[in-house]
């Protein structure tokens, strides 16, 4: 059984303006509750929206109630907003960076900010000072970028922590921690089982190769024959990739490994066919950073 716990921290959705909208040129600035320069006087199309919105989940359909107050405030200036689901508005949005099709005004989830803002996807932006100081510390710094303020905080939530119960129970637990001391003797259990002489007594069990330089150099691994390689090679180990798409590039490295292994392709038939996958995995994120890249060439 799955039963929500604990909330486990805060996250901050924004609200960003898109550098290349007419709307966000005139504006420069937010539009939900916030500074938006007076467009009285802009023509207006009546047939066609001035500014497109485009917010995610129940709240793209809350936000609508909010719009006949806006366009009260400013006469001539009408909102249409575009309800998306969450989980559908990150390919979404990459689709419309990627075909100049975004709206003048998004929503985005904080940890989306420093992916937009790489692609130069999102304007920065000049609120007044009293809105910015008026925004809690920690929600804030997760909109700036280099200095540069490119989303403004529009509402906070939580996020729940589930378990299931019976899995919890199998592990010896009645029910996960439930105040900040006995979080710390969570973590004291983690660092109960990376010290380094858990390390090398775990090393006895199962024969795992401890993590922490100082376990090797236990009589049990210091002058063992067949770990003095691994040891070797620990110094030169190399992190993999950083990337979103490194899960899947790493399934099909040992998917085509087994392929050679069993003799179903030759080594230059299955490297090649590796090298067509990820380069098939990777042609997305060059396009988005090519076209970024042409965006900042432009004049």
């Amino acid at each position: 059984m799955l039963r929500p716990y604990l909330r486990m921290m805060s996250a901050s959705i924004s609200i960003c303006c898109c550098p290349d909208s007419v709307q966000a040129r005139l504006t420069g600035c937010l539009l939900l509750l916030l500074t938006l320069g007076l467009l009285t006087g802009c023509p207006v199309d009546e047939t066609t929206p001035s500014l497109t919105l485009w917010a995610m989940g129940r709240e793209g359909e809350a936000v609508q109630g909010l719009m006949a107050e806006f366009e009260q405030r400013h006469p001539g200036v009408r909102v249409q907003v575009q309800q998306i689901p969450w989980s559908a508005a990150h390919e979404k949005l990459l689709t419309a960076f990627a075909g100049d099709a975004l709206p003048d005004v998004i929503q985005l989830g904080n940890t989306w900010v420093p992916e937009f803002a790489a692609l130069e996807a999102i304007a920065p932006l000049e609120p007044e000072d009293a809105a910015v100081d008026d925004v809690f510390p920690g929600i804030l710094a997760s909109s700036r970028i280099d200095g540069r303020l490119l989303a403004m905080p529009w509402y906070v939530d939580t996020r729940l922590l589930f378990y299931r119960k019976d899995v919890l129970a199998q592990a010896g637990f009645d029910r996960p921690p439930t105040t900040w001391a006995e979080w710390r003797e969570a973590m004291a259990l983690v660092k109960f089982l990376t010290e380094p002489e858990q390390q090398v007594a775990f090393y006895r069990l199962t024969g795992d190769l401890p993590a922490r330089r100082s376990a090797w150099s236990h009589p049990d691994l210091a002058h063992a024959p067949h770990t003095e390689a691994f040891r070797r090679q620990l110094d030169q180990v190399r992190p993999t990739p950083q990337i979103p798409e490194w899960e899947r590039i790493a399934d099909k490295i040992s998917h085509f490994a087994e392929k050679a292994v069993r003799g179903e392709l030759g080594q230059d038939e299955a490297l090649a066919a590796l090298d067509a996958e990820v380069d098939r995995i990777l042609a997305k994120r060059r396009w988005l950073m090519d076209k970024a890249e042409s965006r900042g060439r432009q004049p």
